[in-house]
């Protein structure tokens, strides 16, 4: 088990992953409004890879809190790419 405080997981939880869905959203967005609804969907797709990438690794580095908020944005991801089809 890691030696990390799950102060320091909460941080790395609350600066990362607003950011990553934001931003995610946001490049989605303009995607779809520019009418490519599909890669919309296939950029969603691979956000949704990375967050679940992300969530196993902080897991595996002992910030659970973390890997449990990159698992939420996976599955957020990966529905809001569903919707797109």
């Amino acid at each position: 088990m890691s030696s990390r405080s799950l102060s320091s997981d909460g941080c790395a939880l609350a600066v990362l992953l607003p950011a990553e869905v934001a931003f995610g959203l946001v490049f989605a967005a303009v995607l779809a409004l520019n009418g490519h609804a599909w890669g919309a969907a296939v950029w969603l797709g691979g956000m949704a890879t990375a967050a679940l990438a992300s969530a196993v690794f902080f897991f595996r580095d002992g910030f659970a809190v973390t890997g449990g908020g990159q698992l939420l944005a996976a599955l957020f991801f990966l529905a809001v790419a569903l919707g797109y089809r």
